[in-house]
């Protein structure tokens, strides 16, 4: 059982090319927003039931913006499970934004946190 809280802060100056740029949650990719700055706040709690196996709870809140005084933070919830696998760990995550429940999401993570 373990608890893992993190923040994730990065900046992109502006005179870099648009593709490195982070785009803001909930943009259209017909329309995508270009913005310099990024946070992220996780707060996940992971039990190991049956080795290899485990699941996890997670909270997640951040954004990518402009301006850190109009920043507009979006959070998602969800659960998910997890393999330690022979090459790394695999993650298999349901989450849906708080504003939205009829709209779930899933992610596939295979390797080691960065």
């Amino acid at each position: 059982i373990w608890l893992r809280l993190k923040r994730d802060t990065h900046k992109v100056s502006r005179h870099e090319p648009v593709i490195l740029r982070y785009a803001e949650a909930g943009f259209k990719p017909e329309q995508p927003v270009a913005s310099t700055e990024l946070t992220i706040y996780t707060a996940e709690f992971e039990y190991l039931f049956k080795d290899p196996w485990g699941a996890a709870l997670f909270v997640d809140t951040g954004n990518a913006f402009n301006d850190w005084q109009n920043m507009d933070l979006q959070t998602g919830v969800g659960f998910g499970a997890r393999w330690r696998s022979p090459i790394g760990p695999v993650r298999v995550d349901v989450a849906w934004p708080t504003d939205d429940f009829s709209d779930p999401h899933l992610h596939l993570s295979i390797g080691p946190d960065f």
